[in-house]
């Protein structure tokens, strides 16, 4: 015979009278076990609970994701607008006065040497910002636009130091045509479209894009899910933009590396040439 004891869940816990230990009866099955099977309704919770907080995470990620693709775009346009009022503001006026000699503040080449390639860079930006406003996908469209950056940006970067240098010279020099050059540029912060902001502050824009592109691509790629259908074109968009940020340290270390040649050189010429001069 059998004695009934307290439930346990969806089992009934019996005392086997004769063997005098519990068994464990599922009057829903018909099913009799020694040892009590662990708690379903437990595991279930627990698996929902686990569920939920996966779906969380997995919205919360989504949501962030959609947060950086939004600002790869709003970013972008107010890159561009600032590459716009560079050239309206002061490459422009600047290149309408070099081409009449005599009133000239800046030469063709001061503006070369300053302001290189900076219009190409602005005609590919042009087309990335639009490519990304047509909806384009965000990843697609940068991973194809860094072929185009390569050349563009890497001329700029590598002549930057020496724009910033020429900018720094004219504005400690005591030369009259300097001092011209000076007032025109501060003058040129009055501009509404300038906000106050020198040129500078305009011509170091390009070289920082190239870094925030990185750091917003590695932010979306840590907010990509490996199943996402994206997630393939993010990780090529991030490595390519990596690629081109080394490319730029790389070209710019044989630039520098050439230039200090190059002096060597002059100086080793200039000194033959003044011995000579002397032995003559």
């Amino acid at each position: 015979c059998s004695v009934k004891r307290e439930p346990a869940a969806r089992w009934v816990e019996y005392m086997d009278a004769t063997l005098n230990i519990p068994y464990y009866y599922n009057e829903a099955t018909a099913e009799s076990v020694w040892v009590l099977p662990a708690d379903e309704d437990e595991d279930e919770e627990a698996d929902e609970e686990e569920s939920a907080e996966e779906e969380a995470r997995r919205e919360k990620a989504a949501r962030h994701r959609e947060r950086i693709l939004e600002e790869i775009v709003t970013t972008e346009q107010t890159y561009v607008a600032s590459l716009h009022t560079l050239m309206k503001v002061y490459l422009h006026p600047l290149r309408m006065v070099a081409d009449v000699p005599r009133g000239a503040i800046f030469t063709h080449d001061d503006l070369d040497a300053i302001f290189l390639n900076i219009e190409v860079i602005t005609k590919v930006n042009d087309k990335f910002l639009n490519e990304l406003l047509s909806g384009v996908q965000v990843a697609e469209a940068l991973k194809a636009a860094t072929k185009q950056f390569k050349g563009c940006y890497t001329r700029y970067v590598n002549n930057y130091d020496a724009a910033e240098a020429k900018l720094r010279k004219i504005r400690e020099s005591a030369e009259a045509g300097d001092r011209e050059k000076q007032r025109y540029l501060v003058m040129s912060t009055s501009h509404p479209d300038a906000c106050g902001k020198d040129v500078t502050s305009f011509l170091i824009r390009p070289v920082q894009r190239v870094l925030r592109y990185r750091l917003l691509l590695a932010d979306l790629l840590k907010h990509t899910e490996e199943s996402h259908p994206e997630a393939t074109a993010v990780q090529e968009a991030f490595d390519r933009v990596c690629e081109l940020a080394m490319s730029f340290n790389e070209d710019k270390r044989v630039t520098d590396d050439f230039t200090k040649l190059r002096g060597c050189f002059s100086r080793f010429v200039d000194g033959d040439a003044v011995s000579l001069r002397n032995e003559l």
